[in-house]
């Protein structure tokens, strides 16, 4: 077992952005820490086991004094989500080295992975895509499946080797059809839940190939003492027939919570598959009851012009149908304060 290396002066907070394309931006490249600069794995076609396919990046986590090293671990989701061109792989960053920890994944070059959250230093959750065939830049990808896969590190602390990650799946409760109603479960944003420690997953919506809308959830994932009976409890997805005007919440996109968990947040799209605003549990406990939930955009219009093509819609039909709130904040000082993420498709905020 090799001796952990430490730190002897703290190192400056350093922010992190998982940017796409661009990949992963690394803040205070200059002396008063307000430049960026780029801080990727290195990237070889075809790659090399810890060499990357791609520079992109779409989700990053660090943790401080990673199994009791002294040092940190930035911990990176790489990989071409947005088309689909190259496969994914996750990385640890850990004194001075990137190593890929997804090398024993199955059929790894069919993958990409869209968020991950670490329950500790030796658990991680990530929701995946898995394509028929190996993605390529000259292939056409055909997804296959979606889910969530869990790794756990067995291995003694090692610096310089971080093989001994084992993956599987853990798909059971994440059902495609459910009392004759079509379920998508792909990932958007995992979530662990600072007060319980239960991993929460907002599943987007998305469009059948008769263009029929196929609603998503949110989900939280049920451990117990025996891992074959794991498994995943949709708590929120509806109601699929409100009484007239009523909210319908079919497409999740983030997920949030307040510093000690006491509030949990959601974020859902509107964009003609349902509502689109932000939710709050009251009891992130007891989720699964709609009592539990306040919907805080209702009434709360967020200020877009009505659309010309709508000219007969009031301010806050035209925020449910237009709000796609793809990341929320809670202030860590003021928990009822949360700040929400909007991509924005045919409406413009009024000046």
């Amino acid at each position: 077992m090799a001796a952990a290396k430490s730190t002897t002066q703290p190192r400056p907070l350093r922010p992190l952005v998982a940017a796409a394309d661009v990949g992963l931006l690394r803040g205070g490249a200059n002396v008063d820490l307000t430049a960026f600069e780029l801080f990727n794995p290195p990237v070889q076609n075809p790659p090399g086991d810890d060499q990357a396919w791609c520079h992109e990046a779409c989700h990053v986590e660090t943790r401080p004094n990673w199994l009791g090293s002294g040092e940190e671990a930035i911990v990176l989701a790489n990989g071409d989500v947005v088309q689909g061109h190259w496969p994914g792989r996750i990385f640890i960053f850990h004194i001075d080295e990137w190593q890929n920890i997804t090398k024993q994944v199955p059929y790894r070059d069919h993958m990409l992975y869209d968020d991950l959250v670490l329950v500790d230093d030796r658990t991680i959750y990530m929701g995946y895509r898995q394509y028929e065939d190996p993605l390529t830049r000259w292939t056409v990808p055909v997804l296959e499946e979606v889910g969530v896969m869990r790794g756990t590190y067995s291995g003694d602390y090692d610096p310089d080797d971080f093989d001994d990650w084992d993956w599987e799946k853990v798909n059971d409760g994440l059902d495609p059809v459910e009392d004759g109603i079509a379920f998508n479960t792909r990932c958007a944003q995992l979530l662990v839940h600072s007060g319980t420690g239960t991993v929460f997953m907002a599943a987007r919506a998305a469009k059948s190939p008769a263009s029929v809308s196929v609603p998503g959830g949110l989900y939280r994932f049920i451990d117990n003492p025996d891992p074959e009976e794991d498994y995943w409890q949709r708590v929120l997805y509806g109601p699929f027939n409100p009484p007239a005007g009523g909210p319908y919440w079919k497409d999740f996109r983030s997920i949030a919570q307040s510093v000690g968990g006491e509030y949990l947040y959601a974020g859902v799209r509107g964009r003609s598959i349902g509502d689109g605003g932000v939710l709050r549990c009251l009891d992130p406990e007891n989720p699964g009851s709609l009592a539990n939930w306040e919907w805080l955009t209702e009434g709360n219009p967020f200020g877009f012009e009505i659309p010309f093509q709508h000219p007969d819609w009031t301010a806050e039909q035209v925020s449910k149908e237009y709000l796609d709130v793809r990341s929320l904040h809670v202030n860590p000082f003021n928990e009822e304060m949360v700040y929400a993420g909007l991509h924005n498709e045919g409406s413009l905020p009024q000046e």
